[in-house]
């Protein structure tokens, strides 16, 4: 005797309950057997909502006293979300994996960020090193 279920008005076998279903009937047959509603094994595609989730939860870490996630760090910083969560893994604190950008330390105060001067001038020192380098190799090449 086949058993049948109740769905959408009608009296249902488990293949034919798999026909609306994103699931296998093994899958509906095994999820009726552990109590879920009819319904809900027909319906639900677990796969997809640990996916669907997943995806939404996000990791608020503490920074100045206020949690923010990842994309939240990065919109405050000159730091990419994926350098911030790779610092952060590697065991950098939330402050140092923000407020540093190119090896230089960023300061947040109230109204602006403040570089640390000794770090930007010898910042810029290696810039303009660099630039005269470039300038010197193009006049070779040009000559």
């Amino acid at each position: 005797m086949t058993i049948r279920y109740e769905y959408m008005g009608g009296q249902l076998t488990i293949k034919q309950l798999a026909m609306f279903s994103p699931v296998g009937s093994a899958t509906i047959r095994k999820r009726i057997a552990d109590g879920w509603s009819v319904t809900k094994s027909v319906e639900r595609d677990a796969k997809h909502e640990y996916k669907k989730s997943r995806k939404c939860t996000a990791i608020k870490h503490e920074y100045h006293g206020e949690l923010r996630t990842i994309v939240e760090l990065s919109e405050l910083s000159l730091v990419t979300g994926e350098t911030i969560r790779s610092r952060i893994a590697c065991g950098w604190s939330v402050i140092e994996a923000v407020d540093t950008a190119g090896g230089v330390t960023l300061y947040p105060t109230s109204s602006s960020v403040r570089i640390s001067h000794n770090s930007a001038m010898r910042k810029t020192e290696a810039l303009e090193k660099k630039n005269r380098s470039f300038a010197r190799c193009a006049a070779r090449i040009n000559h």
